[in-house]
């Protein structure tokens, strides 16, 4: 609540790797669990819950799914 109102872009790198590394272990996850990468919306659709219905939901945008899904691939080779 205290970052309602304030420009998204300049907060973005604050927590933006973290978003990154829940989309790379969310992934892994259900690769492990269904052999099949998570889609942006299914990874959204989970947050959902999460989110205070009086407040914009928290939504990963798609450069922040596109680097974290980039690094999917170390957890396959390790």
């Amino acid at each position: 609540k205290e970052l309602q109102g304030t420009d998204f872009w300049k907060l973005r790198r604050a927590y933006s790797p973290g978003i990154q590394e829940y989309v790379e272990a969310a992934t892994f996850c259900s690769f492990c669990k269904s052999g099949t990468l998570l889609k942006l919306d299914e990874i959204n659709n989970t947050l959902l819950p999460l989110s205070d219905p009086s407040l914009q939901p928290l939504q990963i945008n798609i450069l922040d799914y596109l680097l974290g899904v980039n690094f999917f691939p170390t957890f396959i080779v390790i």
